[in-house]
């Protein structure tokens, strides 16, 4: 299966469709994250995910895939197809 990959607020993130729920994210610095499921947590969707740059909160990168999984969710297509990379 290919990967799907899109862009959110000049980041490119790539849906690595290996994993459930495994994202790798490039920066707009040109640096590569990874960001993962952590599994469920409190209310707020943003907080059960897990990056693996050196931020102590939660991360752009975090923000971004959270995004791209809630569209994914509400089969925003409209949303997706502005943010899917050809």
């Amino acid at each position: 299966m290919t990967a799907t990959a899109y862009q959110i607020n000049g980041m490119d993130i790539t849906d690595l469709n290996t994993t459930p729920d495994s994202f790798t994210v490039e920066s707009s610095s040109g640096k590569t994250y990874h960001v993962e499921y952590a599994g469920a947590g409190d209310s707020e969707a943003v907080d059960t995910w897990h990056c693996n740059c050196p931020a102590r909160k939660t991360c752009k990168h975090i923000k971004a895939v959270a995004n791209l999984v809630n569209a994914l969710i509400d089969d925003d297509r409209e949303q997706l197809s502005e943010w899917e990379i050809s």
